[in-house]
């Protein structure tokens, strides 16, 4: 199957609007996303080599949805890593039809005990590989309202999952990353805050919760980019998990 000339159009439009940046703004990918595709609801997930996913960022997703994806649902995702990954060696891109029929999917607790209750139903994902390894992977979500994901989508997605492996891969080699087992030592407290960073939490949010000032909040933040060397939250919830 060939792209049409639009989907061309885009899917150009889409790498040259990335490749401005010159170091990867994870959040950025996503509202280009929505910009160049019109994909309005997605998520960004990186994922360690055991296969578990953690989210970095997200467009148009409520935060409780993703709390309880992370706490009760991720072990139904009909699209998890470790589940489909044998399936990726042809392509980089499913969609949750290509795994179950709707008739089935309705009746799959997937569906309706977390799905429905956000309104989701058509779900695709970009699978973004390094090696033999899934390093990441975007979910893009449309309602049952919305047109499912055609093919002419799916085909040009799996151009774009080999360019934002590419991209992603560049910036790991720039950027000193750190996995949660490494040296990189962090006192209970900022394990705390870095948690409530990781699920979106404001420092106002995150005081709430944790019962100290705000100004502290930002103490300890300011100690986390130093010890990593990030310099957003979102690079540094992205730097504490690959």
């Amino acid at each position: 199957m060939n792209l049409s000339p639009d989907s061309m159009r885009k899917v150009l439009s889409f790498m040259d609007d990335i490749s401005s940046h010159r170091e990867p703004d994870l959040t950025h990918w996503l509202s280009s996303f929505e910009s160049t595709f019109g994909y309005s609801q997605s998520l960004l997930w990186s994922c360690d080599k055991n296969l578990s996913i953690h989210c970095i960022t997200s467009r148009n997703i409520e935060q409780r949805a993703i709390e309880e994806y992370d706490q009760y649902f991720y072990s139904l995702d009909l699209l998890a890593p470790k589940v489909v990954s044998p399936m990726l060696k042809e392509g980089r891109v499913l969609r949750l039809r290509d795994i179950v029929p709707g008739a089935a999917y309705e009746k799959n607790p997937y569906y309706h005990d977390y799905m429905l209750k956000y309104q989701h139903y058509h779900l695709m994902t970009v699978y973004l590989v390094s090696g033999q390894r899934v390093v990441g992977l975007i979910d893009l979500i449309r309602s049952k309202n919305e047109a499912p994901f055609s093919d002419e989508e799916v085909m040009k997605l799996e151009f774009i999952a080999r360019f934002l492996s590419q991209r992603l891969e560049m910036y790991k080699q720039t950027v000193p990353f750190f996995a949660e087992n490494t040296q990189v030592q962090l006192t209970r407290k900022e394990k705390e805050i870095l948690e409530y960073v990781r699920k979106g939490y404001s420092n106002e949010e995150i005081s709430a919760q944790l019962y100290i000032s705000v100004n502290t909040v930002k103490t300890h933040l300011l100690n986390l980019y130093r010890k990593t060397g990030a310099s957003n939250r979102t690079e540094l919830s992205y730097k504490m998990i690959l």
